[in-house]
């Protein structure tokens, strides 16, 4: 039967969500975390545009979409994914999802025009989200849980530095807090960075 199936110790199990449609499936499969939880993106019609399933290790729910398409950037270990949605034709916005609170856009960070393109690409275990946002070149940001705020990564750079004038991107950030992505630094642009928050910064 065609679909999607979780491979674990030589079963392959279908956790297709129950509204799927037969052989109109995206392979843009998403993320799977440590406990074998996983989401990806689907189309529940013909001719739809995606939804996101989420399978919890028993069953496969279907968590919606901002009505156009959507892109899944990973899911952590506590079944929070972050990625990217289209809120209206050509117009990305990062979102999250959590089992409690259901699909949320991420909040923009402050400084420039509101209706920030971009989309989440990693979420670590503390639900800390590395996201690429702006109405052009785009600007690394973190959002962090606790404050419920999304900041600039440049920011969080100590008071003095001249060496790095922004960050353009963050593609992973994991369990200890470390960022990696490209910036410019001494002028160079697209240069790699890993970027260790301070424990003031995720307490």
């Amino acid at each position: 039967q065609a679909g999607y199936y979780l491979w674990e110790a030589g079963v392959a199990t279908l956790i297709n969500p129950p509204n799927w449609f037969g052989n109109n499936f995206s392979t843009n499969f998403g993320s799977i975390n440590e406990n074998g939880h996983a989401a990806f993106i689907f189309n529940p019609t013909v001719g739809s545009n995606p939804h996101i399933a989420f399978f919890n290790g028993v069953s496969t729910i279907d968590i919606g979409s901002f009505g156009f398409r959507m892109f899944i950037g990973d899911i952590n270990d506590n079944d929070v994914i972050g990625g990217s949605g289209e809120t209206a034709p050509g117009f990305f916005k990062a979102f999250v999802y959590r089992p409690v609170g259901g699909l949320q856009l991420l909040p923009e960070y402050a400084g420039i025009a509101p209706l920030q393109q971009g989309g989440a690409t990693d979420v670590n275990n503390g639900g800390f989200i590395v996201a690429n946002l702006g109405n052009g070149p785009t600007v690394a940001c973190l959002y962090s849980p606790i404050t419920g705020v999304t900041k600039k990564l440049i920011d969080y750079l100590p008071v003095g530095n001249t060496d790095w004038t922004s960050f353009e991107t963050a593609i992973f950030i994991n369990n200890l807090n470390q960022i990696v992505g490209k910036g410019t630094y001494l002028g160079t642009p697209n240069t790699p960075y890993i970027l260790q928050l301070a424990d003031s910064d995720v307490t």
